[in-house]
């Protein structure tokens, strides 16, 4: 059978162009990001006339080298005139070269814009995070943990104690059984009560007391603190909600993952868990008062006295220092971790978008 080069020829042509499409479809995929990003800088960034002008001036430019190169260059008016060769290639490199500077002009300055802007915005990512995250630690040290959750127990220990000798004290007094929340502690004795070793045997349980109560106070200090301390967290992280957040995501940047983001949200509008220990420690500093002024009265009247023993005694058997002190623990060592935790992931602080 006689072969036709024809067919070989068209074999060869056809397995090229399988090679070259490959090759584009690899290329395609492989810049198909730049590709992307370039398309919507081009219809987003540029002008309307821009956007007209720069592919028809580079068509006429393409089609005025293609003439001017195969099709006139070759006969007899073209070559000697050298002038109009000159202008014609001046147009044909104007209209090729035009489109490429103010296409790419362009996009490198919207580029650089919108590095610009990323480090920005990443700048007061990290600065409004910091802040934050120093308020937090600062607000929750290792301190407070350490003394709520020894003290608060002991307050409440020493308390008990108090109103168990005076409700033993009572009873020696005459008062009749059964009128005390600790009635079941009374070992009753015909014993004379000794004033001089009631007010020794209450000044070491005010001494106690103060101890403890100052310890907690020194750790969480008073009110004002809290209130001032608790209200410049609020503040740093609606500044880092508001207005970072919304920045980072119109840029479209990360942002804290969203299980971090509602434990923090959710914590931060609470009221601050101190507040419940200071309100607990005011009926304690209360007794503490009361107890003093008694001892220090000529008599023991007061001290004894069943109606403001049954008084105190339910206010301190309703409001405990110990749970609320807990519970503070459990919610500052919380909010601490959490923050932590977001603070080891730096991916949602940087300046890489989500599409990238």
């Amino acid at each position: 059978m006689p072969q036709f080069s024809g067919i070989s020829s068209f074999e060869s042509n056809e397995t090229k162009l399988s090679v070259a499409g490959c090759w584009l479809v690899m290329g395609a995929t492989r810049y198909r990001s730049p590709v992307k990003k370039f398309c919507a800088f081009y219809r987003g960034k540029l002008s309307l006339a821009t956007q007209l002008v720069a592919p028809i001036a580079l068509a006429l430019g393409v089609a005025g080298g293609v003439v001017g190169s195969w099709v006139i260059g070759p006969t007899d008016w073209w070559d000697p005139d050298s002038f109009r060769i000159n202008v014609a290639s001046a147009i044909v490199g104007a209209l090729i070269g035009i489109p490429f500077a103010l296409v790419g002009l362009a996009f490198v300055t919207a580029n650089r814009e919108e590095r610009v802007r990323l480090d920005d915005i990443t700048k007061l990512t990290n600065r409004a995070w910091e802040r934050f995250k120093s308020s937090v630690i600062a607000a929750t040290p290792p301190a407070i943990t350490s003394h709520l959750t020894t003290d608060g127990a002991d307050v409440d220990e020493i308390v008990k104690k108090t109103l168990i000798r005076l409700s033993h004290y009572r009873a020696l007094a005459g008062v009749p059984p059964g009128t005390g929340p600790y009635d079941e502690n009374i070992i009753t004795t015909p014993e004379k009560i000794d004033e001089q070793e009631i007010r020794r045997e209450f000044d070491e349980l005010i001494s106690e007391l103060e101890g403890a109560v100052f310890k907690i106070r020194g750790a969480v200090d008073d009110t004002t603190f809290v209130s001032r301390t608790w209200t410049e967290l609020r503040m740093r992280w609606d500044y880092l909600y508001g207005e970072i957040r919304t920045r980072r995501i119109t840029e479209g940047l990360g942002w804290i993952p969203g299980e971090l983001e509602l434990d923090l949200e959710t914590r931060l509008k609470s009221s601050p868990p101190l507040h419940a220990v200071l309100a607990a420690l005011g009926p304690v500093e209360t007794l503490i008062a009361d107890l003093k002024t008694y001892t220090a009265q000529p008599t023991l009247d007061y001290l004894l006295n069943p109606i403001y023993f049954l008084t105190t005694a339910d206010t301190l058997n309703t409001i405990k220092v110990g749970p609320p002190s807990m519970l503070a623990v459990t919610e500052l060592g919380k909010l601490r971790g959490t923050v932590l935790e977001a603070d080891r992931d730096e991916s949602w602080r940087s300046r890489a978008k989500l599409d990238d």
